[in-house]
């Protein structure tokens, strides 16, 4: 047969190596973030996509209409639900223990696949292909694995220890739960996509999701600098999930942990100080999707009513990602502490912003001490003038502003209590409007 493979990564890679092994003609498309070329599919019987999970809805966005009559195997992990392939005439999974180096050495493994003709391209005398029609199963445990290796890591957690399979144990156990509430059948969890492929990536230094939680162990704010499905999977799992407790225990430290958001937001910053334009998610699937199941934003911003400051433009993000309070001069009162509180107690909320900007009227009306306006913005200019006291140029007089925010929020003796009780992170920035360069208040 004549197979297109999209993704050339080591995994792609060496897929198509064994179906040209086994006789099969493999052509290999690799530009997973732009459009796909028709010409690549032209003579097509049949594709294999093994791209980065978080390229896959671009993938299927550019996938030409007329070639969803082809078969496709999905050989990436890190998705949870097969629904988003329903355009395809004939779609099969394809997942399990094994790394790309191990099956371009033969190593002996076997793989679980839905579609007899992944069986069919892919079986050999070392390479055994066992099939299962729960798709549902097989792609939660090829998600869930990676996100269990993380925690993994960050125990340090060793093979052939009685922590390791006492983890194992504890880990299986709850994946069967989750692919049950996902839809799928829990004994998938027995098959090699689940308790080999659990093995093999929690125990082995090879697998980038357990070397994240090594990083991780010794600094909550590290961020990978190479792709961790891992980390899109915790990203991406539905919000209305139940956690189970080593599945919350990982959401916590990775998802949720305040440092590491905090610096994810500034790197975005840095992405948006040299870009021209947003291209987060604000898709109808997204809108569709917070709807349903609510928003989970990862942070709290308070910051100035200012046009020019977007604060999901400035940190790069789409939909959903932001709780953003917004007032002149991002003065802070009993509302915005309200409006705090309740993201802090209902929507999980571990960090809090308060950002001030270069240009900013009514810091600049403070300082100029102009009072001669209406009685609601002369008791607006009238707090900002005490927060800034005998400052007397304008990035000073925002910073403190900004400092005396902050303070707002934590000399609040309910939310003093939430912040403690709920390890809340308090931060403070300063934006130039100008430059667009995020500044780290002390």
């Amino acid at each position: 047969m004549k197979i297109t493979v999209i993704g050339r990564g080591a995994y792609g890679a060496a897929l198509g190596k064994i179906m040209e092994e086994n006789g099969h003609v493999v052509r290999f498309f690799d530009k997973v973030d732009g459009g796909i070329v028709d010409a690549v599919l032209d003579e097509a019987e049949a594709v294999v996509l093994a791209i980065p999970s978080e390229f896959v809805e671009g993938f299927l966005r550019d996938f030409p209409a007329r070639f969803r009559e082809l078969p496709l195997i999905l050989a990436t992990k890190g998705l949870l639900s097969p629904d988003m392939f329903s355009g395809f005439r004939e779609f099969g999974v394809l997942s399990g223990p094994a790394f790309a180096v191990e099956l371009n050495e033969h190593k002996p493994t076997t793989l679980t696949a839905t579609s007899r003709l992944a069986q069919q391209l892919l079986q050999t005398a070392w390479l055994k292909i066992e099939l299962t029609d729960d798709a549902k199963g097989v792609m939660a445990c090829g998600t869930l694995k990676n996100i269990y290796a993380i925690e993994a890591g960050f125990r340090g957690l060793e093979p052939d220890t009685p922590a390791f399979a006492e983890y194992i144990q504890t880990a299986l156990v709850e994946m069967k739960n989750i692919i049950q509430w996902l839809g799928g059948r829990a004994k998938t969890a027995d098959l090699a996509c689940g308790i080999l492929d659990l093995v093999l990536t929690c125990g082995s230094t090879k697998s980038r999701n357990y070397q994240f939680g090594r990083q991780l162990a010794k600094n909550p704010a590290h961020l990978p600098s190479v792709t961790t499905e891992g980390l899109t999977a915790l990203q991406s799992l539905p919000k209305n999930l139940p956690k189970p407790p080593l599945l919350s225990d990982i959401f916590q430290k990775v998802v949720n942990n305040p440092d590491a958001i905090f610096e994810q937001l500034l790197k975005a910053n840095e992405r948006y100080q040299d870009t021209t334009q947003n291209d987060a998610d604000i898709s109808r699937t997204l809108r569709t999707k917070l709807f349903r199941e609510g928003q989970h934003p990862c942070a709290v911003i308070v910051t100035c009513a200012d046009s020019r400051v977007v604060p999901e433009d400035i940190f790069m993000v789409g939909l959903g990602q932001l709780f953003t309070i917004r007032t002149a001069g991002n003065v802070i009162g009993e509302v915005e502490r309200a409006s705090i509180e309740y993201a802090v107690l209902h929507l999980g909320v571990r960090l809090v912003i308060v950002m001030g900007h270069s240009g900013c009227g009514a810091v600049g009306a403070a300082l100029e001490h102009n009072h001669e306006t209406s009685q609601d913005l002369s008791k607006l200019i009238g707090v900002i003038a005490s927060h800034i006291g005998n400052a007397t140029d304008e990035p000073t007089a925002v910073k403190r502003n900004i400092m005396a925010g902050a303070e707002a929020i934590t000399s609040d003796a309910s939310l003093a209590q939430l912040i403690q009780k709920h390890q809340v992170k308090i931060a403070k920035l300063y934006y130039d409007t100008q430059s667009g360069m995020i500044e780290v208040v002390a």
